[in-house]
């Protein structure tokens, strides 16, 4: 019986830049890789079908090319599938020409013989009396080759057999993963009294030398483990998604996913910034961090304030203050880690000159063999002349615990942040020093 073979070209570039699909998603992670989806219905007669997609990325990872049937998937299966992205270059052109007669010109002469080899400085001819001739590739220059061979194409290209039991209508995604798309966020903050005005917005870059028009876009917030990574990357708690008239985070599995509500062209090698977050005003309190770690310093002026009823992603925050003339004045950036919605968000904006601050040990002494006690003092100058309000933050280890802690000499309560973070919120008066001395004991 005889096979009937169709081949069908199904091609998402209309230029050789631009890909063109009402069906093209795109999943950007923010590990430098992405989920390149197409969806498309073709029609098949019985028997073995090609499908062939062109102008696909050229950064994609072949290994996670798959086709997906999405209807009468008892139908249909594949035979084999393939990709190829085999640009013409000379080097290929002269390979097709290996044990054939050639002729090689150059400026003043034309030699001619059977190329037997050639690598980045000689091409070796076997001569009509049968001599090796070497000729210097720098020499030669001009030569004509014939149209170069079906498989030699500057698109990367995925081919799929196909085998259908019934000839019809089919829809079919097609999905990889690709590198050379990413993503990141960036927020703009105002500080007005006490509040505080923040905006967020994504920017997505594209590294590839193809664009992608009216796709719909998602980005992920969190690190998929890949085959390759040596050890589980860290994720994500799931959060709980909230009402917002911005883009919403969902849960997605262990990380969060922010579809964009609108189709938008993502040009080669373009960049767009796509609002997320739009501003928002927020009660804020200004505080003073002595961080953790020995040695004398200045304390940092911090902002607080609790996140949004939807998760913000890590990114860089610029920080802004209204002057007296309602004009916004730059006064520092920081960066934030993934937040979920409701949790408590610190923004460092810089150096506090009229706080100066110390930490050392000035006790440690060994308990038994697996605990130690240490005594650490911690005292801050306020050169200024306003009371400050200090947050003076410990990081401690192993198994820890607090016996005492005093401020100025009278009793001091600690807040627990996490399993080896304290802090106190004291108040220094002005144009004066102030100690905090605390004893620790650790156990292991």
């Amino acid at each position: 019986m005889k096979k009937i073979f169709t081949v069908i070209v199904l091609l998402l570039l209309l230029s050789p830049l631009f890909a063109k699909d009402e069906g093209i998603r795109l999943t950007i992670y923010n590990r430098g890789i992405s989920q390149v989806s197409l969806v498309r219905e073709v029609k098949l007669d019985k028997g073995e079908n090609w499908i062939i997609f062109d102008g696909i990325s050229p950064k994609i990872i072949p290994e996670t090319m798959s086709l997906i049937f999405l209807d009468k998937t008892d139908k249909l299966s594949v035979i084999h599938s393939g990709y190829t992205h085999q640009p013409v270059d000379e080097d290929k052109l002269w390979k097709l020409k290996l044990g054939e007669p050639v002729e090689l010109k150059m400026e003043e002469d034309t030699v001619s013989g059977v190329l037997l080899n050639f690598d980045d400085d000689y091409f070796y001819l076997e001569t009509s009396s049968r001599d090796i001739r070497l000729v210097k590739r720098s020499g030669v220059d001009f030569n004509t080759f014939p149209p170069a061979p079906g498989w030699m194409t500057p698109d990367p290209t995925a081919k799929f057999l196909l085998s259908n039991s019934k000839s019809g209508d089919y829809r079919m995604e097609l999905n990889y993963l690709t590198t050379d798309l990413s993503w990141f966020a960036s927020y703009t903050a105002v500080l007005s009294g006490a509040e505080i005005l923040l905006a967020g917005e994504f920017q997505v870059e594209n590294d590839l030398p193809i664009g992608f028009d009216g796709a719909e876009l998602s980005f992920i917030a969190g690190e998929p483990h890949m085959a390759y990574d040596r050890e589980e990357l860290p994720t994500m708690d799931e959060l709980a998604s909230g009402d917002s008239k911005g883009i919403d985070g969902e849960p997605l599995y262990a990380y969060y996913i922010y579809p964009v509500t609108v189709k938008l062209d993502l040009p080669p090698f373009g960049y767009k910034r796509i609002p997320f977050l739009k501003q928002t005003s927020f009660k804020t309190k200004r505080i003073n961090l002595m961080k953790e770690g020995f040695g004398q310093r200045n304390l940092v002026s911090v902002q607080r304030f609790t996140a949004p009823n939807i998760p913000l992603p890590d990114g860089e925050i610029g920080v802004y203050r209204m002057d007296k003339n309602g004009r916004s004045v730059f006064i520092g950036e920081d960066h934030i880690d993934d937040t979920p919605p409701g949790d408590e968000v610190e923004v460092v904006v810089g150096q506090n000159f009229n706080l100066i601050g110390s930490r050392e040990r000035i006790s440690h002494k060994r308990i038994d063999r697996n605990m130690t006690e240490d005594k650490v003092q911690v005292s801050i100058y306020n050169g200024s002349s306003e009371d400050a309000d200090v947050v003076i933050r410990e990081r401690l280890y192993g198994f820890w615990e607090v016996l005492r802690a005093e401020f100025n000499g009278v009793a001091v309560k600690y807040e627990t942040k996490d399993a080896r973070k304290i802090e106190f919120n004291v108040i220094v008066k002005a144009n004066s020093r102030s100690t905090l001395e605390y004893t620790v004991r650790y156990g292991y």
